[in-house]
């Protein structure tokens, strides 16, 4: 039986010298084959290389008839060895996804949630959880209800997923941290526990669907000891890389049907009960035969697994057009341009320099509908998006410095003490003074004008013509 890949578009079928397939906890499901170009391959090179540099090159992985894997994207030239007898021995590796929407696509679109779960949610297509994480997500409320919006401007969904997980990991304790990995079964990506501790809780270590066994039970695993160069692991204390315990197993001869049902299974698995971290299969062409083999690096019982939970987020800014206002509320929303169609309007959180002793006094001043304004939302995702002020993109009407208020405005003060140089106040139709006690002081003289009277008052004398 020979292994065969084949890239799309290209007519041949490469012969295989050996396939890698590694799943991670908390990558995704990668493979690895490694054939040999002969003479008469080369003409095959540049189809080859602008397939791979086109981003969109896809392979598929045989066992004489069957299908080992299908629709392995993102494919990288990883090694290329010159043999020295007219071949070159070429290394390929993709990631094993089948995803219903492209998560490598960069999207702008402003996602409106109440909790976690809810954000999640807009990336289904893309990603899952079981109940178990699904419950938890619930529990994460955002503060402003869905109010609390969240940016995806420019980011794929792989990298917004990322962003997220990160944010996530950075407010919580480690054992409560998530991972997103690969899955082979469902063929998206899975949000799934970090740790061990939370699977022993629900019974995976026991669960038959999700424990693994050779294909010969009798056939023991070699028990393996310190580092490898494929994988390591790192501590939550310190920065060294840890040794772990490998199990290696010896399957034999390839057997399409447990191939299947083993190769399916994504972690988190267990293997003797131990949680396993990484699984390693490699399939090597041996004449006649197939023959397969197995590591399996498993954690000791209660490890904690190191999870990153360094924030690379920044602060985001942009500009927008007021799309809708309330004059007393504290929120207003913001069409963001070129952001997609139903996902461009921002529920932004009006700034004032002060709001009072309440919270409901102070300055308000809410920018009109069809204006533009700069708005904010910190790298906290807990906060909301904030006004930072209008955009003047037309000619002022008086020259600076000025104020000038078009509709009715409301002052109202405790208590006031005002001074000027020289005022002049102008009311084109009414202006009222109330008030119990009505003072006004003038050191030399005052006057007093309408379109028929004038009185005149100074330190002596009252005149009234």
């Amino acid at each position: 039986m020979q292994l065969y890949a084949q890239v799309n578009g290209i007519e041949p079928k490469f012969q295989c010298d050996i396939v890698s397939f590694c799943r991670k906890h908390g990558e995704s499901a990668k493979v690895t084959v490694t054939f040999h170009l002969r003479e008469d391959d080369y003409k095959f090179i540049p189809q080859l290389a602008d397939k791979i540099l086109s981003g969109k090159s896809e392979m598929q992985v045989l066992a004489g008839e069957t299908n080992l894997f299908t629709q392995i994207k993102n494919i990288l030239i990883s090694a290329v060895h010159n043999t020295g007898k007219g071949e070159n021995e070429i290394a390929l590796s993709g990631f094993l996804t089948n995803l219903g929407a492209e998560p490598y696509l960069p999207v702008r679109r402003v996602l409106k949630a109440a909790h976690l779960h809810e954000l999640l949610e807009h990336f289904k297509a893309t990603i899952f959880f079981n109940n178990s994480v699904g419950d938890y997500l619930k529990t994460l409320k955002f503060p402003d209800d869905k109010k609390t919006n969240h940016i995806q401007d420019g980011l794929t969904d792989f990298e917004m997923l990322s962003s997220i997980v990160k944010w996530h990991n950075h407010s919580v304790k480690p054992e409560d941290a998530l991972l997103i990995t690969g899955d082979v079964a469902d063929k998206r990506f899975k949000l799934v526990w970090a740790q061990d501790s939370k699977y022993r809780k629900q019974g995976f270590n026991t669960s038959k669907e999700r424990s693994i066994d050779p294909k010969d039970p009798n056939n023991a695993a070699t028990i393996q000891f310190g580092r490898s160069a494929n994988s390591s692991l790192h501590l939550m204390e310190g920065l060294h890389h840890a040794g772990y315990v490998s199990y290696h197993i010896r399957h034999g001869n390839f057997d399409a049907k447990f191939w299947t049902n083993w190769a399916i299974k994504n972690l988190p698995l267990y293997y003797k009960e131990h949680f396993a971290y990484e699984i390693i299969d490699t399939l090597q062409s041996a004449g006649e035969f197939i023959d397969w083999k197995s590591w399996i690096h498993v954690l000791p019982k209660n490890e904690l697994l190191h999870v990153s939970d360094r924030l690379s987020l920044n602060p985001w800014f942009s500009t927008g057009i007021v799309s809708k206002r309330d004059q007393k509320s504290e929120w207003m929303e913001v069409t963001l341009p070129e952001f997609e169609k139903d996902d461009n309007v921002l529920d932004v959180r009006i700034s004032t320099p002060y709001s009072g002793k309440k919270q409901t006094g102070g300055l308000h001043l809410v920018p009109e509908e069809g204006s533009e304004v700069l708005v904010m939302k910190s790298n906290n995702w807990m906060s909301p998006a904030i006004l930072l002020g209008n955009i003047r993109n037309k000619q002022a009407s008086v020259n600076a410095p000025f104020w000038q208020l078009e509709d009715p405005a409301t002052w109202d003060f405790r208590e006031m003490e005002m001074s000027v140089k020289k005022m002049d106040s102008k009311a084109t139709e009414n202006f009222t003074f109330k008030s119990k006690k009505h003072e006004i002081n003038g050191t030399d003289e005052i006057e007093i004008h309408t379109s028929g009277v004038k009185a005149k008052f100074d330190n002596k004398n009252m005149n009234i013509s």
